[in-house]
């Protein structure tokens, strides 16, 4: 794999600012990792009616999953879904109250991973400053009611990849090798090593995962971390996305259509589009 220059301190960086939100536990302020957006941005956009509804993406994670939990019913193992830097989990909330996914939540054939820094969600949403205005009292309801079946997982990118949930019949189960969709809303947008991030992100992923990335369409010129330009980041991210390539992913073809995603796939992933 290559890397951009000085990744030992850029190493640094990233920790001394992931150390500084630990104390607090992080949030972006507005994100409730619900998600509206469609997968191709000629699509409509549709509203949520209700704090149960699946629309845009969100429509695609269920028919995805579905698909998958045919494939792997002969595997044996669970299928897991995971949202890295998905704060709050509002999205697969909702994909848990589905009851044809619920029911697969309750016998461990299905997973559901939201992973933050550190943000503590049950204390969070009992604290009017950590949670976002835009989490109604509707939507907090749905995340505490589905919280059971929501594995909330602390850690960045290199620390998840050594982390393990708990399945409903008390067996471990690690991250590693075993996710079969992996989303990411913007969590990367201000990395600064996202040429190791990236490929770490996708040695989570199963034989049949995909990896979803949204921060590569749009990498924010931020000076949040000042000591590492704008286009050294977006250098680093492109090298993260060439390595996924080492790992036997690739791009999926969205035949000319413009998309807030890049999607990289294994070869047994099932068809997105």
């Amino acid at each position: 794999m290559k890397f951009a220059p000085e990744l030992a301190r850029r190493g640094q960086i990233h920790r001394r600012n992931a150390a500084e939100k630990t104390p607090h536990g992080e949030t972006w302020g507005v994100n409730t990792g619900g998600y509206a957006q469609q997968l191709f941005f000629n699509e409509p956009l549709v509203s949520h009616r209700s704090e149960r509804e699946l629309v845009g993406v969100e429509q695609r994670f269920y028919d995805q999953l579905r698909h998958l939990l045919e494939i792997k019913a002969a595997t044996g193992q669970p299928t897991m879904m995971l949202d890295f830097g998905g704060m709050f989990g509002l999205s697969l909330a909702r994909l848990a109250a589905q009851p044809e996914l619920h029911a697969q939540l309750e016998t461990g054939k299905l997973a559901l991973v939201i992973t933050n820094l550190s943000l503590n969600v049950d204390e969070a949403l009992k604290s009017q400053k950590k949670r976002p205005d835009q989490l109604g009292q509707k939507e907090i309801d749905l995340i505490r009611e589905q919280r059971p079946w929501l594995h909330y997982v602390q850690g960045d990118a290199a620390a998840i990849r050594r982390q393990t949930i708990t399945l409903p019949d008390g067996s471990t189960l690690p991250l590693a090798g075993n996710v079969d969709l992996i989303h990411e809303w913007f969590a990367l947008a201000h990395g600064v090593k996202n040429d190791t991030d990236i490929p770490r992100l996708g040695k989570l992923l199963s034989p049949y995962g995909s990896l979803w990335l949204s921060s590569s369409t749009n990498m924010e010129p931020s000076n949040r971390y000042g000591e590492v330009t704008h286009a050294d980041r977006v250098a680093a991210d492109a090298l993260g996305r060439a390595n996924l390539a080492e790992l036997g992913l690739t791009e999926l073809d969205l035949q000319g259509r413009k998309s807030p995603y890049h999607i990289f796939v294994q070869p047994g992933t099932p068809p997105i589009i």
